[in-house]
């Protein structure tokens, strides 16, 4: 069975890691978006932070 764990980031991770994070996880790229409670938010891919960096957002700008 494959652990979720790795997958699994704050909502106050800054773009710039969930971006390492997503790296590291290659193939099995996306992550999910969670609470101070591990309360899941949403998830995250690669694409979805393609698109706000187009839109104009700065990569040091703000948590996810």
């Amino acid at each position: 069975m494959r652990s979720f764990k790795k997958h699994l980031i704050s909502k106050t991770t800054i773009i710039k890691d969930a971006l390492i994070k997503l790296d590291v996880l290659a193939s099995d790229a996306i992550l999910f978006v969670v609470d101070e409670n591990d309360i899941l938010i949403g998830s995250l891919t690669d694409g979805d932070i393609r698109r706000a960096l187009i839109k104009g957002i700065k990569i040091e700008d703000f948590a996810v």
